[in-house]
């Protein structure tokens, strides 16, 4: 959905006002002084006439040159008025829609994702195995305030637990712990009576019901094209597990990745950009409303730095111990994985350092709460140009963080990775 005439205007001047240029900023400053000095000027003229009033000799400040005087707080406002003019102009240009695709030369969809679209009419035929069910209307160049702040995505957890029965015959078991899990039932239409909240509601199973319904759907293409609907005409009923798939920028613009294990129950393998996290019981439980604020901490703190362990013990101190290396986190779209029939939400992050500092940064973490990353691979970074190879040609080369002068050949990608690499690099290159 396209943002109208009147939400980019509205963006643009909110932006103009919050985030002025060095001449809106002198501006702003200078009236501010101008008025304190006329203050200051208006007593002295009051004091005036009181003496005059006693002794005609003593005068400080004629009303004549007060007058000339105020006729520079008034050339300030018209300064400021062409600032505010000048920086509406620019953010809204800036405001103009950013294409996925513009960044991508050569397109790479499943097979069953194109049979997917065409089955339902869908004209974006998806990235990998992504298809967009909804995106934020501002995605442009300024990538710190594209799409919800995550403290706008309120997030409703409805009591019925749902599982397999009507899908699978019966369950097979499953190792590990049987935890609780949280799929997409319905999501609430975007920018609704002027309301920029992102609405989800959530339904309830286990990693037992999950891991049976996942393996059945994956096995059989025409029941998870029967099942799984990506219109939400009516709430979906096919248990899953809602997933944040988020890229990770470093201050420099290089792209964090993941290569996953050959152990991780979701593409084994793969390379990520950069990762995802699923929403789980901490994030429910944490504080009084449940929002995506919670969930994309947590995540950062266990995935980008690793204080997997401390997370789990003291959310809060954790979050407090990294906060002030992220510069943004955003939510973006929301999107369903064809090929594993789930539904999760795309977001993105930058911090304030280069790859080298989060290495330094990483291990004094460690050091300090005797804690580590979740254990699921090995990170990497992609360098723009290198991200660009990829959505070129469908390879890519990247270096481990940790061991930087180690490269790999990269072509086994997870299945959202070429979806999340598409908008980021066109909303940088815009």
């Amino acid at each position: 959905m396209s943002p109208t005439f009147m939400q980019r205007s509205k963006r643009a001047f909110g932006r103009a006002h919050n985030r002025p240029t060095l001449l809106g900023r002198v501006t702003s400053w200078s009236i501010r002084m101008m008025g304190k000095l006329l203050n200051l000027l208006c007593l002295l003229l009051g004091l005036t006439v009181a003496i005059q009033l006693e002794n005609n000799q003593l005068q400080f400040i004629s009303i004549g040159n007060l007058a000339y005087i105020s006729l520079v707080p008034f050339g300030l406002f018209c300064l400021r008025a062409i600032a505010l003019l000048y920086d509406f102009t620019r953010y809204f240009r800036e405001s103009r829609p950013v294409g996925r695709s513009d960044a991508t030369v050569v397109k790479s969809v499943f097979e069953s994702t194109k049979r997917y679209c065409e089955k339902y009419g869908i004209l974006n035929s998806g990235s990998g195995s992504a298809i967009e069910i909804f995106a934020h209307p501002f995605l442009d160049r300024d990538l710190s305030d594209n799409g919800w702040n995550t403290g706008d995505v309120v997030i409703e957890l409805e009591k019925e637990f749902f599982t397999s029965q009507g899908i699978v015959e019966k369950n097979k078991v499953v190792p590990g712990a049987n935890n609780d899990k949280y799929f997409l039932r319905s999501f609430r239409h975007l920018f609704a009576d002027d309301s920029e909240k992102l609405r989800l509601t959530l339904g309830r199973t286990d990693w037992v019901n999950l891991v049976n319904v996942k393996d059945k759907l994956m096995a059989d293409e025409p029941l998870r094209h029967k099942i799984v609907k990506s219109d939400f005409k009516t709430k979906n009923a096919v248990p899953s597990s809602f997933c944040l798939h988020f890229v990770c920028l470093t201050k420099d613009n290089e792209f964090l990745a993941l290569k996953r294990n050959n152990s991780t129950e979701y593409h084994p393998n793969a390379m990520s950009v950069s990762f995802e996290e699923q929403v789980a019981r901490v994030d429910v439980e944490r504080g009084s409303d449940f929002r995506a604020e919670n969930w994309f901490q947590r995540a950062i703190c266990e995935e980008v730095f690793p204080l997997t362990g401390f997370f789990e013990k003291n959310p809060a101190a954790a979050w407090d111990a990294v906060s002030q290396y992220v510069e943004f986190k955003r939510i973006w779209t929301g999107i369903l994985e064809e090929d594993v029939g789930n539904f999760s939400l795309f977001g993105v992050m930058k911090i304030n350092l280069s790859a080298a500092e989060l290495v330094v940064k990483s291990r004094a973490l460690e050091d300090e709460h005797k804690t580590k990353r979740d254990d699921e691979g090995r990170l990497y970074v992609f360098r723009k140009d290198d991200v660009l190879d990829y959505l070129q040609t469908g390879r890519a080369r990247c270096r481990q963080l940790y061991w930087p002068e180690k490269f790999e050949d990269v072509t086994l990608m997870h299945p959202t990775s070429l979806y999340r690499a598409e908008w980021v690099m066109a909303c940088l290159q815009a």
